[in-house]
């Protein structure tokens, strides 16, 4: 219950914020704007198109509605890319509560996923 329970919004943005940063670390800030977006967004939400193709289904969407995706990860790789809010974000007792919920979202992704497959095929291995 507690994986259900959580607020979705809080796990997104966190979960956005972490592959933000990662990306920015991942080339080192020498990258477009248009790259860094998209590179951005598929480390993001790759896990839920890869879960959408195998599975033949819409993924389960751990949000209300699926129109805050792209904007929270807008708003994201707006705040580490244009302002000064990556410093913050290099500080260890900023980041590491970041990580966890992040984790935390990937989890509840990951037990939503499960969920929907034993639904799907009651009797199979999952």
């Amino acid at each position: 219950d507690l994986f259900v329970n959580a607020d979705s919004t809080v796990l997104l943005l966190a979960h956005c914020l972490l592959m933000v940063v990662v990306v920015d670390k991942y080339t080192e800030g020498k990258h477009g704007f248009l790259k860094s977006i998209v590179l951005g967004f598929v480390m993001s939400f790759g896990g839920a198109i890869i879960n959408a193709i195998l599975t033949a289904t819409p993924s389960p969407v751990s949000t209300e509605g699926a129109n805050s995706l792209v904007p929270t990860f807008l708003l994201c790789w707006w705040l580490v890319n244009c302002t000064p809010f990556k410093k913050i974000l290099q500080i260890k007792v900023v980041f590491a509560p970041i990580a966890v919920v992040a984790n935390f979202a990937r989890i509840r992704s990951i037990s939503m996923t499960v969920d929907s497959v034993a639904k799907e095929v009651p009797n199979g291995w999952v």
